[in-house]
């Protein structure tokens, strides 16, 4: 005896994705957030270099327990001071290290 043929199949869609929350966006950081210092990282691109040289000027950081928090607040206000010292050193004193003057 022949067994009876497979009833066809529909082709399956692709899932679709909901679009992913403001929060997950990379570069995303909102004011009022506690994050972990690794997703700071990762939202803004960083490697480790890049967060070792933040912590070096002074990001703020909050350890509890064997995690690195930074609250949105406190980085964007670092965010802040830190371009102001960087802005206030473009003015011809050659601090981009091109030896020119900034011409």
């Amino acid at each position: 005896m022949t067994s009876p043929a497979p009833a066809p199949t529909r082709p399956r869609r692709p899932a679709e994705k909901p679009p992913p929350s403001p929060s997950v966006v990379t570069g995303a950081v909102q004011v009022g957030e506690v994050l972990l210092l690794r997703e700071v990282a990762r939202r803004f691109g960083w490697r480790r270099h890049s967060v070792r040289q933040a912590r070096r000027l002074g990001l703020p950081i909050v350890r509890f327990g064997s995690k690195d928090y930074v609250r949105g607040a406190d980085l964007f206000e670092w965010l802040g001071q830190l371009a102001s010292k960087l802005n206030g050193h473009q003015a011809g004193d050659g601090a981009d290290g091109r030896g020119d003057g900034g011409r």
